[in-house]
């Protein structure tokens, strides 16, 4: 741009210079001319003021002495007949008549007279001027070569050429220096510009006070808003982006191609996809391989619908797919006037895969909990319905058989009474409630309680129990819930003990931030093949023992929900014939 400026400026400047000194060349020539014809003119009258003192026969002699005095000159005196008196460029008697002259013509009719032409006596271009004497009867011509005043010209056509050179190389410089100073802003809007398109949308422009400097302004604005878009798409991007990364939903993006656009971490865990790369570097063969569900992206591609449907892939997946727009072109509305409308002319599919394992998962523990539930109470239901039945059909029976239904009765119903008890203490476990860290308790306390509690049961057993305490633990929980899960493992350990057996009880403080609770017994042990399944819901390893001593088959249930419920641990090891270790790691106070 700066050298078109300057070639530009450079034209012009030369076309008006050019103009100028054409004007003034021929201004100084015609000047010249006019100057030239004057003087000459006055030659003439002075060479008559000496020809009337002359005899005409001396005419010649005095045109020779002027001619000669003045090199430059041609002196000529001419009879009113035309006929050459004397002349100081040629011989008088050599020259033809002069009558037919434009100035020799204008002189005798005026007085004076001038011309320019080529002499056709010397062929020379010159300039003639002509005047007579008083009497009308002489007239003295004198003439000048063109190429006198030719020398001047040329001088004035040099010195015109030559300050044309000088103001063009005087323009070119300020000229330089001007465009650099008014390039200056548009050059640093040029890079700001090429800042703003390699991505330093930071960049702005210094103000300026002239044009250049409210387009530089406008340039800021626009750049200001374009941040500010770009501010809030990166805001929206971000949330984008945690969202999918945090949505429990597997979330992927295909092109018309089938070529991947877009796949969350979950989504990459489902099908096995590398983590850290671009979706788009990846290799979507995996939707290939499998009919099902590329047939239900081919649909959706196809009809434009929401498809749904579900897949067993080594999980249960929920899959929902819809039409993904990708480019629009705009279509008019057929109407004279409104605003136009967009037509998707491409679309890809995003597909949403939804993982139902947990939830599948879930519905046959909750089936299974249900129908075990059912059972569990439907035993000692009809047990009762049953000795209820025999009471109200036999009314002659014996007082002692009687004793017997009833304590019967008293057992079966205390059977139905824990394990409602327990089902109600295993779902307000699961519910969570907010106090469950609502005070502070001591193990070791707890501990003497739960074996004063259950020494009736030991020693009707012939069971031992035995506390061993290593310093003065303390645990934020509640201490209803710590009580329970002491009671059901003591009360397991010797319900399956041997006559003559024993319970250790110990509480050890392994480091500064946990809690370790030992429940051991010498009891029957636990077969390895039942050891990974104690803590489900109505699992039992002996189930005729189970019933006999009065278990629902929830305690161990209940210990697992609550140590995990505490952020704890719980390990159990057995040895069939030699007793079962419990051992439970929790957060200290």
């Amino acid at each position: 741009m700066r050298k078109k400026l300057i070639l530009l400026t450079m034209t012009v400047i030369l076309i008006a210079v050019s103009i100028t000194a054409g004007f003034i060349y021929t201004a100084v020539q015609g000047i010249q001319q006019e100057a030239s014809a004057a003087r000459l003119m006055d030659t003439a009258r002075l060479l008559l003021l000496e020809a009337e003192k002359l005899d005409p026969a001396q005419l010649g002699q005095l045109a020779d002495t002027w001619g000669s005095q003045n090199g430059e000159y041609r002196i000529t005196f001419i009879r009113k007949d035309g006929i050459i008196l004397g002349d100081s460029g040629a011989a008088d008697q050599t020259m033809e008549n002069h009558s037919s002259r434009p100035e020799v013509q204008e002189a005798w009719a005026t007085g004076q007279g001038e011309d320019q032409r080529i002499s056709a006596t010397t062929g020379v271009p010159s300039l003639y001027a002509a005047a007579t004497d008083a009497s009308g009867t002489l007239l003295v011509r004198v003439a000048l070569p063109l190429h006198e005043l030719e020398t001047t010209q040329k001088a004035v056509l040099n010195r015109s050429i030559l300050g044309i050179g000088l103001a063009l190389i005087i323009a070119l410089f300020m000229i330089s220096k001007l465009s650099s100073q008014l390039l200056k802003p548009l050059l640093r809007l040029r890079q700001a510009t090429q800042n703003m398109a390699a991505g330093h949308y930071e960049t702005r422009v210094p103000p300026e006070k002239d044009e250049i400097g409210a387009l530089g302004k406008d340039f800021n604005h626009m750049a200001d808003a374009l941040q500010n878009i770009l501010d809030r798409l990166q805001q929206q991007r971000l949330l984008v982006n945690t969202v999918l990364n945090h949505v429990s939903t597997g979330i992927i993006a295909i092109d018309p191609e089938g070529r991947l656009l877009l796949a969350n971490p979950l989504a990459r865990e489902i099908f096995r996809l590398p983590v850290g790369k671009p979706a788009n570097t990846l290799d979507s063969n995996l939707l290939h391989r499998d009919p099902e569900l590329w047939q239900l992206l081919e649909t959706t591609l196809k009809t434009g619908e929401l498809q749904e449907t579900e897949l067993h892939r080594r999980h249960y997946y929920q899959v929902a797919t819809a039409l993904l727009p990708m480019e629009t072109q705009p279509e008019s509305t057929g109407q004279d006037m409104g605003p136009e409308q967009t037509k998707p002319v491409k679309s890809g599919v995003v597909m949403a895969i939804q993982d139902l394992t947990r939830i599948k998962k879930l519905e046959e523990l909750r089936t299974e909990f249900v129908s075990n539930a059912t059972h569990e109470l439907r035993t000692p239901l009809t047990s009762i319905q049953g000795y209820i039945e025999t009471l109200r059909s036999n009314t002659n029976l014996s007082s002692e058989v009687k004793s017997e239904i009833l304590a019967i009765l008293e057992i079966e119903s205390h059977r139905l009474s824990n394990l409602i008890d327990d089902m109600l203490t295993l779902s307000e476990i699961e519910n969570r409630p907010f106090a469950v860290h609502d005070e502070i308790c001591a193990p070791v306390e707890i501990a003497r309680e739960v074996i004063q509690l259950l020494q009736p049961q030991a020693d009707q057993s012939g069971v031992t129990l035995v506390l061993e305490a290593k310093g003065e633990p303390r645990i934020r929980a509640r201490k209803d819930w710590l009580q329970r899960m002491l009671i059901n493992l003591v009360d397991n350990a010797i319900k399956y003990n041997k006559p003559g057996g024993k319970v250790t009880i110990t509480l050890d403080v392994p480091s500064p931030q946990r809690l370790r609770i030992a429940v051991e017994d010498t009891g029957i042990g636990i077969p390895q093949e039942h050891i990974d399944r104690i803590f489900e819901r109505f699992y039992r390893v002996d189930k005729s023992h189970s019933r006999e001593s009065g278990g629902t088959g929830l305690g161990l249930a209940i210990v697992k929900h609550l140590t995990q419920l505490y952020g704890g641990i719980i390990l159990v090891s057995s040895e069939e014939g030699q007793g079962t270790r419990f051992v439970i790691e929790m957060p200290a106070e």
